[in-house]
C-alpha cells in the first residue's frame, strides 16, 4: 500500500470546481511535485492533505489510516509555506524549537534536535539571529528546519522558493532535495515552475483545471507527454498540424511527413506531430550535411535568433507557421535573420496527437 493515497477527491468553492476526481498514490520516501498554472488545483490538493480543507468527496489515507477528517495538528505533517511564516520575535533556533516546545519535548532533547537541524540546513552560525537579520534564503532554511523538527511523517511544501531570487532558488532547491533524500522523508511539493519540478522530483503530477493530466518521472513527463496540455506546459513544443494521409503519413502544407512507428491513425483524421526544439536539426539551405534515411525534412526562413547561454533558440518560418529549434550555444555556425534553412527530424522523436489533444499510440487503443 502507498504511504499517501488520495482517492477521487472533489472540491468546490462556490460554483467553481477546484478539484475533480483527483486520485494519486505517493510511496514512502518519495518526493512528488504537483505542477501546473495558477488555479489548477495543486494548492487545494496540498491543503486537503494538510487538513486545512476538507474534500466534498473522496478520502485521504496516510500510512493506511483515513485522515480525511483528522485535524491538521494530529496528522503528523510538516509544512513549509511560500512566505516563511517565522515568528519575528524569536531567533532562528527558537523558531526551529517552537514545535518541540508545543509538544513538550524535554529541554535537552529539544536543544540537541535544534542543533542537528541547524547543521543540516547550514545555519549553525545564525542560530541567534532574528528573522529580519537573515536573508530570504536563510529564512526559508529556518522554516524548513522548523517543519522537520517534529519529525513529521510527511513534508508538505507550498511554493517554498517562489519569493526568492533565481540564484537563491537554484541553490535552495538543491538543498531541499539533498535534505529530503538524506532523511528519507516523504514529500509533496507544489510549484508552478516546471524546471523546479523536473529537477527536484521522483515523479511529477501535471494538473490543469482541477484534474490530473499526467503522472510520471520527470524524463517521461518531458519526453513523452500524454496530452496536449502537458506537451505545451512542460518546456517548449512544436506542433505540426495536418491531416492523416495514406501509408502512415501526416499531410503538412503539401508535404508528407512520416509518423512515429508506434502511432496509429485513420486516414482523413486531423492530428498533429509534436516535438521538442532540441529534436530538430537545422542546417543552411544548400549545405552538404547528409540527412539520415527516413528523416522528415522541411524548408524555411530563419526569423529570430535568441542566445540563452547553453543553447541558442532559433525561430524558423515554415509556410506561415513558426517552429523553434534549439542548437548548442557553443556551435560556431553563424545563423542570420532571413537565411533560408533546412530542418529535419527523426519521426521517432515526434509524438502524434489527436485533434482532441490525446496521444495516438498503443495506449490509445
Amino acid at each position: 500500500m502507498a504511504f499517501l493515497t488520495l482517492e477521487r477527491l472533489d472540491k468546490t468553492f462556490g460554483h467553481a470546481a477546484a478539484l475533480s476526481d483527483v486520485s494519486l498514490e505517493v510511496e514512502r520516501g518519495e518526493l512528488v511535485s504537483l505542477l501546473g498554472p495558477s488555479g489548477c488545483g495543486k494548492t487545494t490538493t496540498l491543503r486537503i492533505v494538510a487538513g486545512f480543507e476538507t474534500p466534498d468527496r473522496g478520502r485521504v489515507l496516510l500510512d493506511g489510516r483515513d485522515v480525511t477528517h483528522v485535524p491538521p495538528e494530529r496528522r503528523g505533517i510538516g509544512m513549509v509555506f511560500q512566505g516563511y511564516s517565522l515568528f519575528p520575535n524569536m531567533t532562528a533556533a527558537q523558531n526551529i524549537a517552537y514545535g518541540l516546545r508545543v509538544a513538550r519535548r524535554p529541554a535537552e532533547e529539544a536543544r540537541r534536535r535544534v542543533g542537528e537541524l541547524l547543521d543540516l540546513v547550514g545555519l549553525r552560525d545564525a542560530a541567534g539571529r532574528y528573522p529580519h537579520q537573515l536573508s530570504g534564503g536563510m529564512q526559508q532554511r529556518v522554516a524548513l528546519a522548523r517543519a522537520l523538527a517534529i519529525e513529521p511523517r510527511i513534508l508538505l511544501l507550498d511554493e517554498p522558493l517562489s519569493a526568492l531570487d533565481a540564484k537563491v532558488r537554484l541553490s535552495l532547491r538543491t538543498e531541499i532535495r539533498r535534505i529530503q533524500t538524506r532523511l528519507g522523508i516523504t514529500a509533496l511539493y507544489v510549484t508552478h515552475d516546471q524546471e523546479e519540478a523536473l529537477s527536484l522530483s521522483d515523479r511529477v503530477v501535471v494538473m490543469s483545471h482541477g484534474r490530473i493530466e499526467q503522472v510520471g518521472p520527470p524524463e517521461e513527463v518531458y519526453g513523452e507527454p500524454k496530452t496536449e496540455f502537458t506537451a505545451s506546459f512542460i518546456g517548449s513544443m512544436n506542433q505540426l498540424r495536418g491531416t492523416i494521409g495514406p501509408a502512415g503519413t501526416l499531410e503538412y502544407h503539401g508535404r508528407s511527413l512520416r509518423l512515429p512507428p508506434r502511432a496509429r491513425a485513420t486516414a482523413g483524421e486531423t492530428a498533429a506531430l509534436v516535438l521538442r526544439p532540441e529534436a530538430i536539426t537545422l542546417t543552411p539551405e544548400g549545405a552538404g550535411d547528409a540527412v539520415p534515411p527516413g528523416a522528415n525534412v522541411l524548408g524555411g526562413t530563419l526569423v529570430t535568433r535568441t542566445f540563452l547561454g547553453p543553447i541558442v533558440r532559433l525561430v524558423v518560418e515554415v509556410d506561415g507557421e513558426y517552429l523553434s529549434v534549439d542548437v548548442p550555444g557553443a556551435q560556431r555556425t553563424v545563423h542570420r535573420q532571413g537565411q533560408r534553412v533546412r530542418l529535419w527530424f527523426d519521426p521517432e522523436a515526434a509524438i502524434l496527437m489527436a485533434a482532441s489533444g490525446g496521444e495516438k499510440g498503443d495506449e490509445a487503443e
